[in-house]
């Protein structure tokens, strides 16, 4: 074999290798957070985001609601349109504005029929009554780029 001819098999090789030593998860290509998800506690708290995402942009609403009767809601379900932001990968970074005007920063990790949500920045803690941290699951049942 000359030299010509192992350069050759050597770079074969590791084109059909290096595709396979890709992590799952490492990815900048955006993974599906469309859909409606859902946090509950039981009976006094829930808390609900319906995202939409073309690309690498995300928009959608929250809405959390406290109290068997909805004592305190901020959001209206399925109406507020109180989230933007941009994916890269499994994590959506988002700003997100309450029903008092209040902003907060939050980042969204999706892993399959759930995303985990955390609040990374807020200007006032009392108006705002989603939470810190939170695991949401899918609710329409389907599960995207697993």
């Amino acid at each position: 074999m000359n030299r010509k001819q192992f350069i050759v098999i050597v770079t074969l090789f590791l084109m059909l290798l290096l595709p396979c030593s890709e992590k799952k998860g490492y990815s900048n290509e955006p993974v599906g957070f469309q859909g409606e998800w859902k946090y509950s506690d039981g009976e006094e708290y829930w808390f609900f985001i319906y995202l939409e995402q073309e690309g690498d942009k995300i928009r959608g609403g929250y809405s959390a609601v406290v109290g068997k009767n909805g004592r305190r809601i901020d959001g209206i379900p399925g109406e507020s349109d109180n989230i933007v932001g941009t994916v890269k990968g499994n994590v959506a970074e988002i700003t997100f504005k309450s029903d008092d005007g209040e902003i907060g920063k939050a980042k969204i990790t999706h892993n399959g029929n759930q995303i985990e949500w955390a609040i990374i920045q807020v200007t006032d803690k009392v108006k705002f009554l989603c939470p810190y941290k939170a695991v949401l699951k899918r609710q329409n049942g389907k599960v995207e780029n697993e």
